[in-house]
């Protein structure tokens, strides 16, 4: 596929940040992630134009074109499956055109990145309202406090272990990382 997915049909400013092509975000309201999220995502300082690439590019409703990929599927009797988003700030939008066009019979889990700690998970049960819905975080606890020294944190990645975990999304302070909605 050769565009992006919003709300609705129409074209879009892209910028591609220049040291993370795989960053690239629409320029739109609809875009939760400010200026400085974006940013910090890509590993810079503060936010400045020149640090992008721009490009205009075409945008196609995600419940349309979803629609036609679940109508696909349902055909097949597949019934269960995973879609990984990873949409720079436009999640609420795609999720909201998946729950528009969600067949009852098909249940699935939806990953993404998640960049801002105040997104409304709540939000995403209205969305999904006739379905039972479970959000979770993956989440990995560091070995070490982030305050310790590089050769004490070094030492312990080394010979500690992470542990990862699935925790409810409302068990968790920090809301950014890993988010995973069971739709069922």
């Amino acid at each position: 596929f050769n565009f992006g997915l919003g709300s609705k049909n129409e074209k879009i400013k892209l910028l591609i940040p220049k040291n993370n092509w795989g960053g690239a975000y629409m320029v739109t309201d609809e875009n939760l992630y400010d200026k400085e999220v974006l940013a910090k995502k890509d590993g810079l300082d503060s936010y400045d134009i020149s640090n992008y690439h721009q490009k205009n590019v075409d945008v196609k409703s995600t419940s349309e074109c979803i629609k036609q990929i679940f109508d696909e599927i349902d055909s097949t009797k597949n019934l269960k499956g995973i879609i990984k988003i990873d949409v720079e700030g436009m999640e609420h939008v795609v999720i909201q055109g998946i729950a528009e066009s969600l067949p009852d019979r098909i249940n699935l889990y939806i990953i993404f990145e998640n960049w801002e700690n105040s997104f409304n998970f709540e939000s995403l049960n209205d969305l999904f309202k006739k379905r039972k819905v479970n959000i979770q975080k993956l989440d990995n606890k560091l070995p070490y406090k982030r305050s310790s020294l590089k050769i004490i944190k070094g030492l312990q990645l080394l010979f500690g272990r992470l542990d990862p975990g699935i925790r409810d999304i409302n068990e968790v302070a920090d809301k950014t990382g890993d988010v995973i909605i069971e739709i069922r």
